[in-house]
């Protein structure tokens, strides 16, 4: 799960004004009925995959290799298996691409293909790559799930929104276009689709799944109370005992902020300061309250250097990682605070 900021959106979209059939309506999800009733059928490929998940957390990567070596793999238990060696082989840098590209050349197949593909740069080659897949194996929908996610965000451009919900109404239960859906409908505020995602839960089963379950779904509607200018539930909601305590803050401080208190959502985030002055995104927020809610520019700059100094520590200390796009945000208002006086 991200991190809360405090900035409720990025992006200013342009809606786009074309003209439409007087028939043509909007793509809408799947009921949460049909959801379950999907679900319930793929139940036992989801305790499969929950039952290696198991093995590797508590035994290891070695067990998981002797379990299932001559197995018959399905899609997603051959991308969980690939999920699960990136992370043990993270120390030798090349044996994961080097593997998968040693098995398409063994047994070439689409899924051997698919599986090479997903080593592969998000990128042209990649998205070659997945065409090729798509050419000889058209049914391996989650290649084409992933040929739909990687093209270009544009922001009045709904279109790989729209194509999710068309393979979501043929298969409710296609978990993999779920999370497109819940990555991509934030970037054009499509809320309703956000929380329709969030609805989903997980997929794989488990005691620590339902508490973290529970946990997404709350901050997905508070994200949504924010965004739709909502600040009193949010912040009623974000006093939620389920939520992480980290999160919870910063949502309060964020509801605060929007309610005209910025005044109280400073001193909560200075109390998140004083827990943890090495995490970046304390300071991330305090620069948007600086900058946004209380005319400190001053403060704002210093702060926003403070975060961009402490994401580039290679043993960084956050709950969350610094993606390149936050770096580049950072730096921008960097940039346009150092013009003022």
């Amino acid at each position: 799960m991200e991190r809360v900021f405090l900035l409720s959106c990025i992006f200013s979209l342009v809606l786009s004004s074309g003209a439409c059939g007087l028939f043509q309506t909007e793509p809408v999800p799947p009921s949460a009925n049909q959801v379950a009733r999907a679900r319930q059928a793929a139940s036992e490929e989801w305790t499969n995959l929950a039952e290696m998940l198991q093995l590797y957390e508590q035994e290891g990567m070695a067990s998981v290799e002797t379990a299932y070596v001559n197995h018959s793999w399905s899609i997603r238990e051959a991308v969980l298996m690939q999920d699960l060696r990136f992370v043990s082989w993270s120390n030798e840098p090349g044996r994961w691409r080097a593997h998968y590209l040693a098995e398409r050349n063994q047994y070439p197949s689409a899924l051997s293909l698919y599986l090479y593909s997903r080593t592969l740069p998000s990128g042209h080659t990649r998205n070659q790559a997945l065409k090729e897949v798509l050419r000889e194996d058209p049914g391996l929908i989650q290649a084409r799930v992933d040929w739909l996610a990687l093209r270009d965000f544009q922001a009045e451009d709904e279109s790989v929104l729209d194509a999710m919900l068309q393979l979501l109404n043929e298969d409710p239960g296609l978990a993999e276009a779920w999370q497109v859906l819940a990555e991509q409908a934030p970037l054009h505020q499509r809320w309703d689709l956000v929380r329709a995602a969030a609805e989903t839960g997980s997929w794989l089963q488990g005691e620590g799944n339902v508490k973290q379950d529970l946990a997404e779904r709350e901050a997905v509607s508070i994200r949504a109370l924010l965004a739709d200018g909502h600040p009193e539930e949010a912040f009623e909601q974000a006093k939620q005992p389920t939520l992480d305590p980290g999160d919870a803050r910063f949502f309060q401080a964020a509801a605060l902020a929007d309610l005209g208190n910025a005044e109280r959502a400073f001193l909560i985030i200075q109390e998140a300061k004083a827990e943890n002055p090495e995490d970046p995104w304390v300071w991330f927020n305090l620069g948007i309250l600086a900058k946004d809610y209380l005319n400190q520019p001053q403060f704002a700059r210093e702060a926003f250097t403070q975060f961009l100094l402490l994401a580039d520590q290679p043993n960084l200390q956050a709950p969350y990682p610094v993606s390149f796009a936050q770096r580049l945000q950072a730096e921008s208002w960097l940039r346009a605070l150092s013009t003022k006086p």
